[in-house]
């Protein structure tokens, strides 16, 4: 008997779990998902498509139809596992998506820990449709975590006491700063420590992710300093709201409707992880202007690799940047501001470097994997003894 990972992608959130179970548990571990996003070949992957559930005539309810169409396909798969004869000890699943629906009808006695990233909230009838699931989940699980308090706290109050804030966790030891990097602009320009650098990073350049507030500002960045390079990662598709009516891409749209075409300004799409890495190593400031939501993996690994932070001031980021200590925050809903406060960062580098060692400071030691996985471990073995 092993551990049942369910989300909608491998790894997903659990990347770095896998990574260090996988050596301690036997048999090997089995993670049911939509797609696979990665080379893992230390789990099982098993794979369902979601069934197509009509509404007709109510696009309110698409939503709840495709949390159903998931629920559907995850429970034969599920059910395939079992008659095969898998019985797993532990359940780790992503509460959204609807996969983890059917798990009491397959395994009624497993204890599951239910990953709680984001809880949007019943503020109207359609955000109750899209979060009913979530509460389902929560209904099941033995436990939760959340890998921030803020995360935490947008859970319903009474499923709140359940839920533990365990980060996910950074590897802080290979994402150290490098005065000696170099990265390669598309143009062939090399850049390094020494260039005035802005950077910029999500999955997808939406709205959710601070990034019209965050393009807004770069003219007057550009504007009082002329020397600097902007660099944008980011694929056009949002990965967490809708993309504009009309279709095409938030970043297209934004760019068309400020006449934004400057050679200084780089959209490099989706990069590799050590091209990344690089990149935050040269980086003079990293804007991270995302409004209140799921914080990213992004931040916390740019702090430990010695970025000066420019963040957005609202309270899922001041539980990470504290102004002035490890970072600057800013009013991003005022593009004045935010830029001001990068191209204070800009003019004078030396000035704010202790700002990048108090960051990187602040990963070790609330973020690494050495501080995060003992917890996880813990939870475990309290709901499965002796599984790790």
């Amino acid at each position: 008997m092993s551990i049942l990972y369910i989300h909608h992608s491998v790894p997903g959130q659990f990347l770095n779990l896998i990574q260090h179970l996988a050596p301690r548990v036997r048999p090997r571990s089995t993670f049911l998902a939509v797609q696979d996003n990665s080379a893992f070949t230390i789990v099982d992957k098993q794979f369902y498509r979601p069934d197509t559930v009509g509404t007709p005539g109510d696009r309110a309810l698409q939503p709840v139809a495709n949390l159903l169409g998931h629920a559907r396909a995850a429970g034969r798969k599920l059910r395939q596992l079992a008659d095969s004869g898998f019985e797993p000890r532990l359940v780790i699943a992503h509460a959204g998506w609807g996969g983890v629906l059917p798990l009491r009808e397959v395994f009624p006695d497993v204890p599951m820990i239910a990953y709680c990233e984001f809880f949007r909230g019943a503020g109207t009838t359609a955000d109750a449709m899209a979060t009913w699931h979530l509460q389902a989940a929560l209904d099941q699980a033995a436990a939760g975590v959340s890998p921030t308090h803020w995360q935490r706290s947008t859970f319903p109050a009474a499923h709140q006491p359940m839920i533990r804030v365990i980060h996910d966790g950074v590897d802080t030891r290979r994402l150290h700063p490098d005065p000696l990097a170099r990265f390669e602009l598309p143009d062939l320009t090399m850049l390094s420590a020494r260039d005035k650098v802005v950077t910029y990073v999500a999955r997808g350049l939406e709205p959710i992710r601070g990034f019209p507030e965050f393009l807004y500002a770069v003219p007057r960045i550009l504007g009082q300093v002329p020397d600097a390079r902007v660099v944008i990662v980011g694929g056009d598709r949002a990965q967490y709201g809708p993309d504009p009516e009309g279709g095409g891409s938030h970043r297209a749209a934004l760019v068309r409707d400020m006449g934004l075409n400057d050679p200084r300004v780089h959209f490099l799409g989706r990069i590799r992880y050590a091209d990344f890495i690089r990149l935050m190593q040269v980086t003079t400031a990293h804007v991270y202007s995302s409004r209140p939501f799921v914080l990213s993996w992004s931040l916390i690994e740019a702090m430990s690799l010695g970025a000066v932070i420019v963040g957005a001031r609202n309270p899922a980021v001041e539980e990470v940047i504290e102004h002035g200590y490890n970072g600057l925050l800013a009013n991003t809903a005022d593009p004045n501001d935010l830029a001001a406060r990068v191209v204070d960062v800009l003019r004078d580098p030396p000035a704010f470097a202790y700002l990048a060692q108090a960051a990187r400071e602040t990963a070790i030691a609330r973020y690494d994997l050495a501080r995060c996985m003992p917890p996880w471990l813990d939870l475990m073995r309290e709901l499965a003894p002796r599984i790790v």
